[in-house]
């Protein structure tokens, strides 16, 4: 079926997509003219789009130069942080608790299936942009599981921050094991169907790692 988008719609949601696929480079300002010209879209509703793109923390607009993409502050580390915990720990509870119904299996067997795939790719090239894909797309199907459409929206709201901090976390050495290591245990826990205090401190433990690392740059 046709869905009829706005102008303004349609320019955001090409723009979010540039960020979240990583095509927009940090710390360049990018001219709203050229890109204007580029979408073939009018100066009015890409303003629209840029304003609400800034609202979202995807970019920062620099009045009479442009925009660039959003410089995290510890506060805005510390909210993902939060945001994250409070939802994906809700998620783990929910799932483990359900695990016998046959729909939830099948997360669990997705989750082990992303897992495997995180774990090649550590035996092999070490590729942290692939592993940080392997990382969100087992985080999202986390939450995808508690078919809850409000977390959905969220976590895609989030999805730029969660995928740079992670790539951020994970070039520390060592760091790479550690994350698999970590994701194992939250999954073997929910197919254990362990209590929610221990899924929750699991969550809460990985996700405290990434934040602390992250603001260990930012000193």
């Amino acid at each position: 079926m046709y869905v009829h988008r706005s102008l303004q719609e349609q320019a955001y949601l090409h723009l979010k997509k540039l960020i979240i696929e990583c095509k927009l480079e940090p710390d360049v300002i990018y001219s709203e003219t050229k890109m204007c010209s580029e979408l073939g879209v009018s100066r009015t509703p890409f303003k629209v789009a840029l304003a609400r793109l800034s609202q979202d923390k995807y970019i920062d607009i620099i009045p009479g130069r442009g925009f660039c993409l959003h410089r995290m502050s510890y506060e805005d580390v510390h909210s993902t942080y939060k945001v994250r915990v409070a939802i994906e720990s809700f998620c783990a509870i929910n799932l483990a608790s359900n695990a016998d119904q046959l729909e939830n299996q099948k997360y669990i067997e997705k989750m082990n299936g992303i897992l495997a795939s995180m774990e090649q790719a550590l035996n092999h090239n070490r590729n942290i942009e692939v592993f940080s894909e392997f990382v969100l797309e087992f985080h999202k199907c986390l939450v995808n599981s508690a078919k809850n459409d409000e977390f959905d929206e969220l976590f895609e709201a989030y999805q730029y921050r969660i995928s740079s901090l992670t790539a951020k976390n994970l070039i520390v050495s060592g760091r790479l094991i550690e994350a698999c290591d970590e994701h194992r245990e939250i999954l073997d826990a929910i197919s254990r169907k362990e209590d929610p205090n221990c899924l929750y401190g699991l969550i809460q433990t990985h996700l405290e790692q990434l934040r602390d690392m992250v603001w260990s740059y930012m000193s």
